[in-house]
């Protein structure tokens, strides 16, 4: 890992992968495993994890900017954020 702007930050595409997955996961649980946005029930398989405000706008792949969301309104929000 290297540090960038004062944070943790995962050097490849791979580790930047699995952090997404551990977090997606913390987030689930966090969230009663239902979906940030529809509130849907996730299983495994739908669930996704979203950057809150994107990577593409600054945001960090921590824990306090991914959200469980399902696969559909992840797509639909795309690269906006949260507040947008």
């Amino acid at each position: 890992m290297s540090l960038h702007r004062g944070r943790l930050r995962p050097v490849t595409r791979v580790s930047e992968r699995i952090w997404v997955r551990v977090l997606r996961s913390v987030a689930a649980a966090a969230q009663d495993y239902r979906c940030r946005y529809c509130h849907c029930t996730l299983n495994a398989a739908q669930c996704t994890g979203d950057h809150l405000t994107p990577r593409k706008h600054g945001g960090a792949t921590a824990r306090d900017n991914i959200a469980a969301a399902c696969a559909l309104c992840n797509l639909l929000k795309g690269s906006r954020s949260v507040n947008q």
